[in-house]
């Protein structure tokens, strides 16, 4: 007995009712939803990432914001101020002293060697 063959033999992709033409549409919208579906994971990844250096700013925020108030209670804002005016003034004076203790200790140098010579 001789197979006949008939046009779904020839052309597999084409079955009854064009069955085979729609399975390779729906596959390719398959496809194409997976491949949205991917990007926007990854986005919202990206988001979260975001997110939580956001958040993560937000804690040094606060942080930053209770020590304030730390260290206002125990100076203000003016006294830190006039404190640190009085360390600036504190500076210059200590380099004036030790430019005038160098000085002097060269003034004495030059006293001690030369004492032969200028009491004779």
């Amino acid at each position: 007995m001789a197979r006949r063959k008939n046009n779904e033999d020839q052309e597999p992709n084409k079955g009854s009712n064009g069955w085979g033409e729609w399975s390779n549409h729906v596959l390719l919208e398959l496809n194409r939803l997976n491949g949205n579906y991917e990007r926007m994971h990854d986005k919202m990844d990206q988001i979260d990432n975001k997110l939580n250096k956001v958040e993560n700013l937000k804690y040094s925020v606060e942080e930053i914001k209770s020590w304030k108030k730390e260290i206002e209670a125990v100076v203000t804002p003016s006294d830190l101020k006039e404190l640190t005016e009085a360390v600036w003034q504190l500076k210059a004076f200590k380099t004036q002293v030790i430019t005038i203790g160098v000085i002097m200790q060269i003034l004495m140098g030059l006293l001690v060697v030369f004492k032969d010579d200028m009491f004779k």
